[in-house]
């Protein structure tokens, strides 16, 4: 599910409604990425932040993901499983061209589930929690990836 918000809009939704639920008991587990060059091995001027909520009862997660700097159009967002300063496949795609305009002004919004394809299951689960999960941007500049970022439990 693609969302249309863009930017700080969107981590202000996604903030809000963490917050609010919080404050009526219903807690997410929330992870970030701090997306830069370095984990890539690119010098790059492209950053980016990501925000994975995952549910109480573990069923979904909810991903924002904003970037900024990208020089070149972006191709792809991704989440892949690797160790940090490993590179692992593609267990989820955040965004693809045929979804819409993804840059430098816009966020993507993504809900992954259970029932999902792919799905949300006990293995990304523990993997994520494990920080065994890391997203991706690529760009036509850099096809292999621009920035990288290990999600990590905030």
């Amino acid at each position: 599910m693609l969302l249309p918000f863009s930017g700080r809009r969107a981590f202000a939704w996604i903030l809000a409604a963490a917050t609010l639920t919080g404050c009526s008991g219903f807690r997410y587990e929330t992870y970030v990425a701090e997306l830069d060059g370095a984990l890539e091995g690119v010098t790059t001027a492209a950053r980016g932040r990501a925000l994975l909520l995952v549910s109480r009862d573990e069923s979904r997660a909810e991903i924002s993901l904003s970037v900024s700097g990208f020089d070149s159009p972006i191709s792809a967002a991704q989440i892949r499983r690797a160790p940090r300063g490993q590179t692992g496949p593609v267990v989820y795609t955040l965004w693809d061209p045929t979804q819409g305009a993804f840059g430098n002004s816009d966020a993507v919004l993504r809900v992954w589930t259970r029932g999902g394809n792919p799905t949300f299951d006990a293995a990304a689960l523990q993997d994520l929690r494990a920080g065994n999960l890391y997203l991706t941007v690529q760009s036509r500049a850099r096809p292999s990836g621009e920035v990288r970022g290990q999600l990590l439990p905030e």
